[in-house]
Protein backbone atom coordinates (compact mmCIF):
# COMPACT_ATOMS: atom_id res chain seq x y z
CA UNK A 1 0.00 0.00 0.00
CA UNK A 2 1.23 3.09 -0.92
CA UNK A 3 0.60 6.97 0.25
CA UNK A 4 -1.54 8.84 -2.19
CA UNK A 5 0.20 12.26 -1.05
CA UNK A 6 3.84 11.20 -1.16
CA UNK A 7 3.74 8.11 -2.76
CA UNK A 8 5.73 6.44 0.38
CA UNK A 9 5.34 2.92 1.21
CA UNK A 10 3.17 1.92 4.27
CA UNK A 11 1.74 -0.78 6.10
CA UNK A 12 -2.09 -1.66 4.81
CA UNK A 13 -3.53 -1.30 7.99
CA UNK A 14 -1.54 2.29 8.58
CA UNK A 15 -3.95 5.23 9.11
CA UNK A 16 -1.09 7.82 8.73
CA UNK A 17 1.87 8.40 6.30
CA UNK A 18 4.90 8.58 8.45
CA UNK A 19 6.60 10.73 5.82
CA UNK A 20 4.02 13.17 4.95
CA UNK A 21 1.85 13.01 7.74
CA UNK A 22 -1.20 12.37 5.43
CA UNK A 23 -4.46 10.92 7.58
CA UNK A 24 -4.66 7.37 5.78
CA UNK A 25 -7.93 6.25 7.40
CA UNK A 26 -10.16 8.98 9.12
CA UNK A 27 -10.05 8.70 12.82
CA UNK A 28 -13.56 8.86 14.92
CA UNK A 29 -12.90 11.20 17.57
CA UNK A 30 -13.25 9.75 21.15
CA UNK A 31 -12.46 10.00 24.54
CA UNK A 32 -11.52 8.01 27.68
CA UNK A 33 -9.17 8.30 30.30
CA UNK A 34 -11.10 5.47 32.37
CA UNK A 35 -13.94 3.13 30.84
CA UNK A 36 -14.66 2.55 27.28
CA UNK A 37 -14.30 4.69 24.39
CA UNK A 38 -17.01 6.18 22.00
CA UNK A 39 -17.01 6.92 18.56
CA UNK A 40 -18.65 9.08 16.22
CA UNK A 41 -19.00 9.50 13.25
CA UNK A 42 -15.92 11.37 11.36
CA UNK A 43 -16.13 14.61 10.07
CA UNK A 44 -13.70 16.57 7.69
CA UNK A 45 -10.33 16.40 8.24
CA UNK A 46 -6.75 18.58 7.11
CA UNK A 47 -3.88 17.30 6.41
CA UNK A 48 -1.74 18.04 8.96
CA UNK A 49 1.81 17.59 8.53
CA UNK A 50 3.95 17.57 11.45
CA UNK A 51 7.43 18.22 10.35
CA UNK A 52 10.07 15.93 10.35
CA UNK A 53 13.17 16.77 12.27
CA UNK A 54 13.41 20.67 12.67
CA UNK A 55 16.78 22.20 11.62
CA UNK A 56 17.70 25.50 10.97
CA UNK A 57 19.62 26.57 7.82
CA UNK A 58 22.96 28.22 9.66
CA UNK A 59 25.99 27.41 7.74
CA UNK A 60 24.84 24.15 6.82
CA UNK A 61 23.50 22.66 3.16
CA UNK A 62 20.28 22.23 2.66
CA UNK A 63 17.71 21.38 -0.44
CA UNK A 64 16.55 24.25 -2.31
CA UNK A 65 14.39 24.69 -5.80
CA UNK A 66 15.12 22.08 -7.23
CA UNK A 67 18.89 20.49 -6.57
CA UNK A 68 21.05 20.34 -3.62
CA UNK A 69 23.25 24.16 -2.51
CA UNK A 70 24.44 25.61 0.29
CA UNK A 71 21.45 28.39 1.54
CA UNK A 72 23.55 31.57 1.19
CA UNK A 73 21.21 33.75 4.15
CA UNK A 74 23.28 31.92 6.92
CA UNK A 75 25.07 33.79 9.99
CA UNK A 76 26.72 37.17 8.37
CA UNK A 77 27.71 39.20 11.82
CA UNK A 78 31.75 39.53 11.20
CA UNK A 79 33.48 38.61 14.43
CA UNK A 80 34.07 41.17 17.10
CA UNK A 81 31.43 43.60 15.43
CA UNK A 82 28.01 43.72 16.18
CA UNK A 83 24.91 46.01 14.16
CA UNK A 84 24.59 49.28 14.40
CA UNK A 85 21.61 50.56 16.90
CA UNK A 86 21.44 49.41 20.25
CA UNK A 87 19.17 47.12 21.51
CA UNK A 88 16.24 49.35 22.95
CA UNK A 89 14.07 46.78 23.29
CA UNK A 90 16.10 44.22 25.56
CA UNK A 91 14.79 42.45 27.65
CA UNK A 92 11.01 43.73 27.11
CA UNK A 93 8.30 41.83 26.28
CA UNK A 94 5.17 42.35 23.87
CA UNK A 95 2.77 39.87 22.98
CA UNK A 96 -1.06 39.81 20.58
CA UNK A 97 -3.10 37.12 22.38
CA UNK A 98 -6.65 38.02 20.64
CA UNK A 99 -7.93 34.70 21.59
CA UNK A 100 -8.80 34.65 25.71
CA UNK A 101 -8.27 31.24 27.18
CA UNK A 102 -6.57 29.55 24.18
CA UNK A 103 -4.05 26.80 23.77
CA UNK A 104 -2.11 25.69 21.07
CA UNK A 105 -0.41 22.93 19.80
CA UNK A 106 2.74 24.23 17.56
CA UNK A 107 3.82 20.53 16.58
CA UNK A 108 0.33 19.55 14.73
CA UNK A 109 -0.39 23.22 13.76
CA UNK A 110 -3.94 23.50 16.00
CA UNK A 111 -5.41 25.48 18.35
CA UNK A 112 -8.65 24.93 20.87
CA UNK A 113 -10.75 28.53 21.26
CA UNK A 114 -12.91 29.16 24.09
CA UNK A 115 -16.79 29.79 22.39
CA UNK A 116 -19.52 29.46 25.30
CA UNK A 117 -19.27 28.30 29.61
CA UNK A 118 -15.90 29.61 30.29
CA UNK A 119 -16.68 32.94 31.63
CA UNK A 120 -15.63 33.56 35.61
CA UNK A 121 -13.02 31.08 35.19
CA UNK A 122 -14.62 27.80 35.30
CA UNK A 123 -12.81 25.98 33.30
CA UNK A 124 -9.82 25.62 30.86
CA UNK A 125 -8.65 24.52 27.60
CA UNK A 126 -4.71 22.92 27.51
CA UNK A 127 -3.58 20.14 24.95
CA UNK A 128 -1.40 16.91 26.89
CA UNK A 129 -0.12 14.32 25.31
CA UNK A 130 -1.44 11.77 23.52
CA UNK A 131 -1.90 8.94 25.38
CA UNK A 132 -3.42 6.75 22.53
CA UNK A 133 -0.83 7.28 19.32
CA UNK A 134 -1.66 3.54 18.21
CA UNK A 135 -4.97 5.31 17.04
CA UNK A 136 -4.90 8.49 16.69
CA UNK A 137 -1.06 10.05 15.37
CA UNK A 138 -0.92 13.72 16.26
CA UNK A 139 1.22 14.27 19.44
CA UNK A 140 -1.18 16.54 21.88
CA UNK A 141 -4.97 16.38 22.26
CA UNK A 142 -7.21 18.90 23.49
CA UNK A 143 -8.12 19.09 27.36
CA UNK A 144 -10.91 20.73 29.43
CA UNK A 145 -10.35 21.12 32.97
CA UNK A 146 -13.12 22.42 35.48
CA UNK A 147 -11.87 25.19 38.00
CA UNK A 148 -10.24 23.87 41.79
CA UNK A 149 -13.75 26.10 42.48
CA UNK A 150 -15.50 23.58 41.32
CA UNK A 151 -13.24 20.12 41.18
CA UNK A 152 -12.70 20.87 45.17
CA UNK A 153 -16.57 20.28 46.27
CA UNK A 154 -17.54 17.53 44.22
CA UNK A 155 -15.56 13.96 43.59
CA UNK A 156 -17.79 12.63 40.66
CA UNK A 157 -17.80 13.57 36.66
CA UNK A 158 -20.93 12.87 33.99
CA UNK A 159 -19.37 13.93 31.00
CA UNK A 160 -21.25 14.21 27.55
CA UNK A 161 -19.37 15.21 24.44
CA UNK A 162 -22.22 15.43 22.20
CA UNK A 163 -22.06 13.02 19.24
CA UNK A 164 -19.61 10.79 21.16
CA UNK A 165 -20.74 9.48 24.42
CA UNK A 166 -20.79 9.68 27.61
CA UNK A 167 -18.36 8.80 30.58
CA UNK A 168 -18.87 8.52 34.53
CA UNK A 169 -14.95 9.58 36.23
CA UNK A 170 -13.65 10.77 39.29
CA UNK A 171 -11.11 13.26 37.60
CA UNK A 172 -12.52 16.99 36.81
CA UNK A 173 -11.15 16.72 33.30
CA UNK A 174 -11.80 15.37 30.48
CA UNK A 175 -9.81 14.55 26.67
CA UNK A 176 -11.25 14.44 23.11
CA UNK A 177 -8.96 12.72 21.00
CA UNK A 178 -9.33 13.66 17.64
CA UNK A 179 -7.80 14.24 14.10
CA UNK A 180 -10.66 16.46 13.08
CA UNK A 181 -11.35 20.51 13.13
CA UNK A 182 -14.50 21.04 14.43
CA UNK A 183 -16.81 22.07 17.37
CA UNK A 184 -16.97 20.18 20.13
CA UNK A 185 -19.88 20.77 22.74
CA UNK A 186 -19.72 19.03 26.53
CA UNK A 187 -21.79 19.16 28.90
CA UNK A 188 -21.17 18.03 32.78
CA UNK A 189 -22.89 17.03 35.58
CA UNK A 190 -20.82 17.21 38.70
CA UNK A 191 -21.65 15.35 41.87
CA UNK A 192 -20.97 13.01 45.53
CA UNK A 193 -20.41 15.94 47.37
CA UNK A 194 -21.43 17.77 50.21
CA UNK A 195 -24.17 20.58 48.31
CA UNK A 196 -26.55 19.67 45.04
CA UNK A 197 -25.22 18.37 41.72
CA UNK A 198 -24.44 21.23 39.42
CA UNK A 199 -24.23 21.19 35.99
CA UNK A 200 -22.13 23.02 33.60
CA UNK A 201 -22.18 23.37 29.33
CA UNK A 202 -18.97 24.18 27.36
CA UNK A 203 -18.19 24.63 23.43
CA UNK A 204 -15.19 25.32 22.28
CA UNK A 205 -13.34 24.92 18.54
CA UNK A 206 -10.47 23.19 17.21
CA UNK A 207 -8.92 24.61 14.88
CA UNK A 208 -5.53 24.98 12.65
CA UNK A 209 -3.25 27.51 13.94
CA UNK A 210 -0.09 28.26 15.55
CA UNK A 211 2.27 30.37 17.77
CA UNK A 212 5.09 32.47 17.22
CA UNK A 213 7.92 34.05 18.77
CA UNK A 214 10.38 36.41 18.11
CA UNK A 215 13.22 39.09 19.21
CA UNK A 216 13.51 42.25 17.64
CA UNK A 217 16.17 44.98 18.76
CA UNK A 218 16.34 42.86 22.06
CA UNK A 219 12.57 42.78 22.72
CA UNK A 220 10.74 39.34 22.47
CA UNK A 221 7.51 39.31 21.07
CA UNK A 222 4.71 36.53 20.25
CA UNK A 223 1.35 35.87 19.09
CA UNK A 224 -0.96 33.43 17.84
CA UNK A 225 -3.14 33.14 14.69
CA UNK A 226 -6.05 30.63 14.13
CA UNK A 227 -6.79 29.64 10.47
CA UNK A 228 -10.31 28.74 9.72
CA UNK A 229 -10.14 25.12 7.52
CA UNK A 230 -12.58 27.13 5.03
CA UNK A 231 -10.12 30.12 4.65
CA UNK A 232 -7.28 27.24 3.94
CA UNK A 233 -8.91 24.57 1.68
CA UNK A 234 -8.26 26.21 -1.89
CA UNK A 235 -4.55 26.51 -1.10
CA UNK A 236 -4.32 22.79 -0.40
CA UNK A 237 -3.88 20.19 -3.06
CA UNK A 238 -7.26 18.37 -3.61
CA UNK A 239 -5.24 15.24 -5.85
CA UNK A 240 -2.03 14.29 -6.67
CA UNK A 241 -2.32 16.17 -9.81
CA UNK A 242 -2.63 19.19 -8.04
CA UNK A 243 -0.15 18.58 -5.96
CA UNK A 244 2.42 17.93 -9.11
CA UNK A 245 1.11 20.91 -10.86
CA UNK A 246 3.10 23.17 -7.52
CA UNK A 247 6.61 22.14 -9.15
CA UNK A 248 6.87 25.48 -11.03
CA UNK A 249 9.08 25.24 -13.92
CA UNK A 250 9.06 29.16 -14.28
CA UNK A 251 10.72 30.52 -11.18
CA UNK A 252 9.10 33.71 -12.33
CA UNK A 253 5.69 32.21 -11.63
CA UNK A 254 5.95 32.09 -8.31
CA UNK A 255 4.93 35.90 -7.84
CA UNK A 256 1.33 34.32 -8.28
CA UNK A 257 1.79 32.47 -5.16
CA UNK A 258 2.02 35.70 -2.91
CA UNK A 259 -1.86 35.75 -2.56
CA UNK A 260 -3.13 38.02 0.65
CA UNK A 261 -6.38 37.20 1.28
CA UNK A 262 -8.31 37.73 5.15
CA UNK A 263 -6.37 35.66 7.37
CA UNK A 264 -2.93 36.94 6.28
CA UNK A 265 -4.05 40.46 6.19
CA UNK A 266 -5.57 40.10 9.63
CA UNK A 267 -1.61 38.43 10.64
CA UNK A 268 -0.39 41.49 9.15
CA UNK A 269 -2.38 43.75 11.37
CA UNK A 270 -1.15 41.74 14.63
CA UNK A 271 2.00 42.58 13.53
CA UNK A 272 1.44 46.01 13.17
CA UNK A 273 0.02 46.34 16.61
CA UNK A 274 3.03 44.71 18.28
CA UNK A 275 5.16 47.05 16.43
CA UNK A 276 2.84 50.25 17.69
CA UNK A 277 2.71 48.75 21.51
CA UNK A 278 6.72 48.77 21.50
CA UNK A 279 7.80 51.32 19.21
CA UNK A 280 5.52 53.72 17.93
CA UNK A 281 2.83 54.05 14.95
CA UNK A 282 4.95 52.27 11.87
CA UNK A 283 4.94 54.67 8.91
CA UNK A 284 5.52 51.55 6.48
CA UNK A 285 9.81 52.63 6.57
CA UNK A 286 12.43 50.36 6.88
CA UNK A 287 11.94 49.47 10.54
CA UNK A 288 8.77 48.30 10.14
CA UNK A 289 9.68 46.39 6.76
CA UNK A 290 12.79 44.56 9.07
CA UNK A 291 10.79 43.86 11.81
CA UNK A 292 8.00 41.91 9.74
CA UNK A 293 11.06 40.31 8.15
CA UNK A 294 12.26 39.73 11.71
CA UNK A 295 9.16 37.53 12.57
CA UNK A 296 9.16 35.38 9.36
CA UNK A 297 13.06 34.52 10.01
CA UNK A 298 12.36 33.03 13.24
CA UNK A 299 8.81 31.91 13.07
CA UNK A 300 9.25 29.42 10.68
CA UNK A 301 11.60 26.32 10.44
CA UNK A 302 13.27 25.39 7.04
CA UNK A 303 12.61 21.89 5.87
CA UNK A 304 13.11 20.78 1.88
CA UNK A 305 10.06 20.43 0.31
CA UNK A 306 10.83 16.66 0.17
CA UNK A 307 10.40 16.28 3.87
CA UNK A 308 7.57 18.65 4.16
CA UNK A 309 5.73 17.74 1.09
CA UNK A 310 7.22 15.04 -0.14
CA UNK A 311 8.22 15.65 -3.43
CA UNK A 312 11.22 17.68 -4.66
CA UNK A 313 9.90 20.79 -5.44
CA UNK A 314 6.44 22.32 -4.15
CA UNK A 315 5.74 25.78 -4.46
CA UNK A 316 3.17 26.68 -0.88
CA UNK A 317 0.82 29.47 -0.34
CA UNK A 318 1.10 31.94 2.24
CA UNK A 319 -2.00 30.06 4.33
CA UNK A 320 0.04 26.50 3.76
CA UNK A 321 3.29 28.01 5.52
CA UNK A 322 1.43 29.87 8.04
CA UNK A 323 0.08 26.41 9.50
CA UNK A 324 2.39 24.22 8.66
CA UNK A 325 4.73 26.21 10.75
CA UNK A 326 7.75 25.30 8.03
CA UNK A 327 8.77 25.84 4.52
CA UNK A 328 12.04 26.64 2.23
CA UNK A 329 13.17 29.54 0.65
CA UNK A 330 10.80 30.21 -1.63
CA UNK A 331 7.62 29.56 0.88
CA UNK A 332 9.33 31.57 3.28
CA UNK A 333 10.01 34.55 0.81
CA UNK A 334 6.33 34.36 -0.59
CA UNK A 335 4.64 34.36 2.62
CA UNK A 336 7.27 37.64 3.70
CA UNK A 337 5.96 38.88 0.15
CA UNK A 338 2.53 38.86 0.86
CA UNK A 339 2.82 40.17 5.06
CA UNK A 340 4.78 43.78 2.84
CA UNK A 341 2.12 43.53 0.56
CA UNK A 342 -0.96 43.29 2.78
CA UNK A 343 1.00 46.46 5.00
CA UNK A 344 0.62 48.54 1.90
CA UNK A 345 4.30 48.07 0.55
CA UNK A 346 5.15 47.28 -3.06
CA UNK A 347 7.32 43.99 -3.39
CA UNK A 348 9.21 41.51 -4.93
CA UNK A 349 10.78 37.98 -5.49
CA UNK A 350 14.65 37.78 -5.93
CA UNK A 351 15.50 34.64 -8.03
CA UNK A 352 19.15 33.85 -7.64
CA UNK A 353 21.50 30.60 -8.20
CA UNK A 354 19.53 27.80 -6.16
CA UNK A 355 18.11 30.77 -3.80
CA UNK A 356 15.23 32.53 -3.56
CA UNK A 357 14.52 36.53 -1.33
CA UNK A 358 11.75 38.61 -0.51
CA UNK A 359 12.32 42.16 -1.55
CA UNK A 360 10.49 45.34 -0.42
CA UNK A 361 10.77 49.05 -1.88
CA UNK A 362 11.78 51.83 -0.04
CA UNK A 363 11.89 55.29 -0.03
CA UNK A 364 14.85 55.64 2.07
CA UNK A 365 17.37 53.29 3.30
CA UNK A 366 20.01 53.23 6.08
CA UNK A 367 22.78 50.37 5.21
CA UNK A 368 23.25 47.96 8.02
CA UNK A 369 26.82 47.88 9.33
CA UNK A 370 29.04 45.13 10.89
CA UNK A 371 28.41 42.20 8.94
CA UNK A 372 30.23 40.54 6.27
CA UNK A 373 27.19 40.58 3.75
CA UNK A 374 26.33 42.15 0.12
CA UNK A 375 24.00 44.89 -0.21
CA UNK A 376 21.34 43.42 -2.38
CA UNK A 377 19.03 45.87 -4.11
CA UNK A 378 17.81 46.54 -7.61
CA UNK A 379 15.45 49.66 -9.27
CA UNK A 380 12.64 48.85 -11.06
CA UNK A 381 11.05 51.81 -12.88
CA UNK A 382 11.57 54.82 -9.99
CA UNK A 383 11.23 52.82 -7.42
CA UNK A 384 14.21 50.72 -5.70
CA UNK A 385 13.51 47.03 -3.76
CA UNK A 386 15.76 45.83 -1.40
CA UNK A 387 16.25 42.23 -0.34
CA UNK A 388 15.52 40.00 2.93
CA UNK A 389 16.77 36.77 3.36
CA UNK A 390 13.95 34.73 5.25
CA UNK A 391 15.84 31.19 5.38
CA UNK A 392 17.60 32.24 9.03
CA UNK A 393 17.11 31.41 12.63
CA UNK A 394 17.69 35.18 13.70
CA UNK A 395 17.06 38.66 12.73
CA UNK A 396 19.46 39.58 9.86
CA UNK A 397 18.61 43.09 8.21
CA UNK A 398 16.68 44.01 5.47
CA UNK A 399 19.19 44.68 2.57
CA UNK A 400 22.06 41.97 3.42
CA UNK A 401 22.51 38.51 1.90
CA UNK A 402 25.41 36.61 2.08
CA UNK A 403 28.25 37.29 -0.29
CA UNK A 404 28.01 34.12 -1.34
CA UNK A 405 25.43 35.24 -3.27
CA UNK A 406 27.07 37.23 -6.08
CA UNK A 407 24.13 39.09 -7.03
CA UNK A 408 26.32 42.34 -8.13
CA UNK A 409 28.06 39.45 -10.55
CA UNK A 410 25.45 37.98 -12.16
CA UNK A 411 24.59 41.81 -13.02
CA UNK A 412 27.22 42.08 -14.51
CA UNK A 413 27.58 38.81 -16.71
CA UNK A 414 24.18 40.53 -17.88
CA UNK A 415 22.04 36.95 -17.07
CA UNK A 416 19.53 38.81 -15.14
CA UNK A 417 16.36 38.65 -17.57
CA UNK A 418 12.69 37.25 -17.82
CA UNK A 419 12.32 33.71 -16.71
CA UNK A 420 15.64 33.84 -15.34
CA UNK A 421 17.66 35.57 -11.99
CA UNK A 422 16.83 38.96 -10.93
CA UNK A 423 14.12 40.94 -9.31
CA UNK A 424 10.58 40.34 -10.10
CA UNK A 425 7.82 42.15 -8.95
CA UNK A 426 4.60 41.06 -7.42
CA UNK A 427 1.35 42.88 -9.06
CA UNK A 428 -0.28 45.27 -6.87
Amino acid sequence: MYCPECGNEVEPDASFCTRCGRVLTASSPTFSETGPGYTATPVETYTFRPAPVRRRVHLAPVLVLVVVAIVVGAALLLPGQGPTGDDILSGKEFRSEPYAGSAVDTDDSRMVLPIEGFDDGKATLCFVDNERPEEYKLSKCPRLILSKNISDRFTTYSWVVEGIGTIEKEEPFVTVYTTSVEEIRITVTCSGGSCPDETYSFRYAISLGNAFEWKYLGGTFSLQKAVPLDSVRPYVPATDAEKKLRAVSDWSLSRDFVVVESVISSLAEDLRGLYRESLGEPSNDQSFADFVLAFVQCSFRYVSDTEGYGQSEYYAYPLETLVNGFGDCEDTSIICAALWKALGYDVALVLLPQHMAAAVSLAEFKEPTGYRAELVKDTLGDRTFYAGETTVDRHQPLGLLSEDTGYAKLRNKGVMGAGSYGFYEVDP
